[in-house]
């Protein structure tokens, strides 16, 4: 019993799993689908939000980009990337906010899932209930480790990508259901508040994807010529 506990304490202390490329990708296309659907940024673009979450999923490639970049470079999580790169001193103060940021996030998404359920499922139940069973469920994966994660994203994101499909075929199907007449005039307001609701969404949920790199270096990527 006491070696399977101390067991369980390096894997959350050390990580000595990996996972596949497709693997991170489902792990990133159920998180992104997962926190944009249950918090939407507030914006003032009006009916030029679809451009502004253009423009943001645009700027949010470009994130990903540099994680992998950087990633590539280090070859190390991003927190021990900070110290190599910064030194202590400087790289502290950076990689307590990168832990902040982590914790702001956790909590955030924690919060609103929890009150999801209180409100639309169980509106009697204390909302204490669900937060704890997400936090349990969530504790219980992390001892499990990142392969599991890994291969659980790899089952069940394809039916969720396959749902998700189905419904915008069955509302595009749909007569009268969509008018795309309301996208027009494009930028009547100018551009500005396209801008501004941007900077929201590029903030969350695409931004969020610099999480990810400290999952990146045990991602079983193929590389090519020394790249991704």
């Amino acid at each position: 019993m006491q070696e399977n506990l101390r067991e369980g304490w390096g894997n959350l202390l050390r990580e000595e799993g990996h996972i596949s490329s497709w693997q991170l990708g489902a792990l990133l296309g159920s998180f992104l689908i997962g926190t944009s659907t249950i918090i939407r940024p507030t914006t003032q673009a009006g009916r030029d939000t679809w451009l502004a979450y253009l423009f943001a999923l645009i700027a949010g490639l470009a994130v990903a980009w540099l994680c992998f970049a950087l990633t590539q470079r280090l070859e190390v999580p991003t927190i021990q990337g900070i110290f190599a790169t910064l030194g202590h001193y400087m790289g502290a103060p950076l990689a307590l906010l990168y832990l902040w940021y982590y914790l702001y996030l956790c909590a955030l998404v924690l919060r609103k899932i929890s009150e999801l359920y209180v409100t639309a499922v169980m509106p009697e139940t204390p909302i204490l209930v669900f937060a704890g069973v997400i936090v349990l469920l969530a504790a219980i994966s992390v001892w499990s480790g990142l392969e599991i994660i890994g291969r659980l994203a790899e089952l069940f994101f394809p039916f969720i990508a396959l749902a998700i499909l189905i419904s915008h075929v069955l509302i595009l199907a749909t007569p009268n259901l969509v008018h795309w007449e309301h996208l027009t005039p494009v930028l009547d307001r100018g551009i500005k508040p396209v801008l501004r609701a941007t900077l929201s969404i590029l903030t969350f949920p695409f931004a969020e994807t610099i999480l990810f790199a400290n999952v990146l270096p045990f991602t079983l990527i193929q590389r090519n010529h020394g790249g991704w």
